[in-house]
């Protein structure tokens, strides 16, 4: 288990994220996207559904 150290961000330096990397895709090439933080999010979501290939 990792942890990270919180910090602040401002508003300004945050975009939301793509509705593709929110949903999920089964082909993550796919992915609007195509970044770390979207690709483990897609892999928890996969994982959560037993849909890991």
């Amino acid at each position: 288990v990792v942890y990270l150290q919180q910090a602040e961000v401002n508003r300004e330096k945050v975009s939301p994220m793509h509705q593709s990397s929110i949903d999920g895709v089964e082909d993550m090439s796919t992915l609007a996207e195509l970044h770390e933080a979207a690709i483990m999010h897609n892999l928890h979501q996969r994982y959560q559904k037993d849909n890991i290939y």
